[in-house]
């Protein structure tokens, strides 16, 4: 059997057509978090993030563990049972993805010491997750926080 040897073209095409589809698994990856997570399929998500996963927050000194994520995302999906994150722009490059998203929900329940308003909540965000191995290793969120807390009655002062 007689061995190709691609040319210099050939073999850039397929590096480029191998990141290419590794974005796009990390992209169906990241689609499969939030929709788990918008379900409150908790117990799920644990299998699709690595074990030294790490959120990186604005409001956070130093990063959370996925252990130390886990109740405060719980504590979001109690306060606001139909919170979810609406996709409205994502794109990949090699082991980072990036989504610009739209969080919705209505508070029906207590948050952050702030009681049950029934408020609307609308607010956006952007996301960048990091990937190792074919998991979610890191996320750094930055959130429109001020709108939040704004959505939820409180008065700047």
């Amino acid at each position: 059997m007689e061995t190709k040897h691609l040319t210099k073209e050939e073999a850039l095409l397929n590096e480029v057509n191998e990141v290419k589809a590794i974005e796009q698994k990390n992209v169906q990856l990241l689609t499969k978090f939030y929709k788990l997570i918008d379900s409150h399929n908790f117990d799920a998500v644990r299998d699709i993030c690595s074990m030294d996963f790490k959120l990186f927050m604005n409001s956070a000194k130093e990063p959370l563990s996925y252990d130390q994520t886990m109740p405060l995302v719980k504590m979001f999906y109690k306060a606001i049972p139909n919170y979810k994150h609406n996709v409205e722009e994502i794109f990949a490059c090699k082991d980072k993805v990036v989504t610009r998203i739209l969080f919705t929900g209505t508070q029906q329940d207590t948050f952050e010491e702030i009681p049950a308003t029934n408020n609307n909540i609308d607010y956006r965000g952007i996301q960048i997750f990091s990937f190792k191995k074919g998991l979610i290793n890191e996320v750094y969120s930055s959130e429109d926080e001020l709108c939040l807390m704004t959505n939820l009655g409180l008065k700047l002062q």
